[in-house]
């Protein structure tokens, strides 16, 4: 579960006991909560040595999660957090509201499965050249209890390849194309 900076459109902490039935008869359920060091140490007041552990035990003995870990990161360096993102099997992106995601196209860039609301256009960004049966990527009801456990079940049963980039979409050409549109804009041509 992504709770990224646990801002008023994540709605994170309210799905987390959602999610709880996906455990339940699944041999090596882990859980993963990632979200940004200083979000987290504001929300709950913890210094960076407390770290909230006792919220995660907490989170693992209600869930029956084998196991529960909280994945911390600092906001400016993605970088520590690439291998254990990519680790994952499925990414919840419990948005309450957005447009786009860039967690999202981390999904696609690093072959995580995502499991997204029916919120925006993010499964017209998630699936925006490929057939939705064909390619990973669940979406769930926002309003529906449910169905964030729904569908988190569905993407680990029927796990699929991620969809494929736009053609063309060289990420050397994307950033030399956004370096220049910046500096255009900067008027620095």
């Amino acid at each position: 579960m992504l709770l990224e900076r646990m801002g008023e459109n994540i709605d994170g902490p309210e799905l987390l006991d959602q999610l709880a039935p996906v455990a339940h008869g699944r041999r090596g359920a882990h859980l993963r909560i990632v979200v940004e060091a200083q979000a987290w140490r504001d929300a709950c007041g913890e210094d960076r040595e407390a770290g909230g552990h006792h919220l995660v035990a907490e989170l693992a003995a209600e869930g029956g999660w084998e196991s529960v870990r909280l994945v911390r990161y600092e906001s400016l360096d993605l970088a520590p957090l690439l291998p254990e993102f990519a680790a994952l099997d499925v990414c919840v992106l419990p948005y309450r509201f957005a447009t786009h995601s860039t967690w999202l196209e981390l999904c696609r860039d690093l072959g995580v499965s995502p499991v997204f609301p029916a919120v925006g256009f993010l499964r017209e960004q998630w699936f925006d050249c490929c057939d939705p049966g064909d390619h990973s990527g669940e979406i769930y009801d926002p309003r529906d209890p449910s169905a964030v456990a729904v569908a988190v079940r569905a993407a680990l049963e029927n796990p699929r390849a991620v969809p494929p980039r736009v053609a063309g979409a060289d990420p050397t050409s994307v950033i030399a194309a956004h370096a220049r549109i910046y500096a255009e804009a900067a008027g620095r041509r």
